[in-house]
């Protein structure tokens, strides 16, 4: 099979454009807002409890385990079920008794708030398959050769679609405690979620880069 042959074929049996679907999918979570205190000055917390609320009790564990993981030394985090098997209603008093009580100074919050479809129309893509790949480089007007080679290459068009896009909006809030005085939130979001664990890393990754920053968890210099 030679090279324009081989390029047709993967354009034509669908690849191509399969691909670029893959291409255009691919995305991280992202930090799209965040507040901070500008009053707050009292340094890192040192004991943080980490919430995840959510329905499914493996989904909640994935999600507390990295945050914790990704809290850096100076700053103490403890996922809340390991405290509290399950949270439920009306427990808000017991709960913040018992957190108080353990010494924690600090309480995080995440929550998945949105969920949204998109469509995006795609046009359809032409592109050319010089005649001979040595001379299919720009600047191909450089000589006789490579623009003849050039324009005697295949013109082809990829097929038009629609892809549509699922978003998920995530967000995250932080107290002190025991005062109950909110000093950080952020509202993340993650294009075409395909694995909640994956989901949980970025995030972590995100709110701990975030809070080191403000100083808000880590060592007093405010670096892990």
């Amino acid at each position: 099979m030679s090279y324009s042959q081989g390029v047709k074929w993967f354009m034509r049996s669908g690849l191509g454009w399969s691909a670029a679907l893959l291409v255009m999918s691919c995305a991280t979570t992202q930090l799209t807002s965040s507040w901070k205190d500008p009053d707050y000055n009292r340094g890192p917390l040192k004991k943080v409890v980490v919430f995840a609320v959510h329905d499914d009790a493996a989904v909640r564990r994935a999600a507390e385990d990295q945050a914790v993981a990704h809290i850096p030394v100076g700053t103490q985090a403890v996922a809340s079920y390991t405290l509290f098997e399950k949270l439920a209603r009306g427990e808000r008093e017991k709960i913040k008794a018992r957190l108080i009580e353990e010494g924690f100074d600090g309480a995080m919050v995440t929550r998945l708030i949105e969920i949204s479809k998109s469509e995006t129309y795609v046009a359809p893509h032409t592109y050319t398959i010089p005649s001979d790949p040595r001379y299919g480089a720009v600047p191909h007007y450089n000589s006789f050769d490579n623009y003849y080679s050039y324009v005697q290459g295949e013109v082809h068009t990829t097929p038009e679609f629609v892809r549509e896009d699922t978003t998920a909006k995530i967000e995250t809030i932080l107290y002190t405690l025991p005062d109950s005085e909110l000093i950080w939130s952020g509202i993340s979001e993650r294009v075409n979620p395909r694995s909640a664990k994956k989901v949980a890393h970025e995030l972590a990754e995100l709110i701990a880069k975030e809070l080191v920053g403000h100083g808000i968890v880590g060592s007093a210099s405010g670096r892990p």
